[in-house]
């Protein structure tokens, strides 16, 4: 969408969108959102843009933290 500010979600209409590789392993994209049986290329799932917000992380673990 806008490569010079980092964001590098697909474009509605990319090529990218349905060209990626199926791995069975990988069952969602970058943002939670499932992958299809045809997944788009890239860490996000194709078209629909920047999430409202990331979802919070499942596996933090602070060190040294009482």
């Amino acid at each position: 969408m806008n490569p010079g500010a980092n964001d590098y979600h697909l474009q509605a209409g990319s090529q990218a969108i349905g060209y990626g590789a199926a791995l069975p392993q990988v069952t969602t994209d970058i943002t939670g959102l499932p992958r299809p049986t045809t997944p788009s290329a890239g860490a996000y799932e194709g078209g629909q843009g920047p999430p409202a917000a990331l979802p919070a992380p499942y596996n933090l673990h602070l060190e040294g933290q009482p």
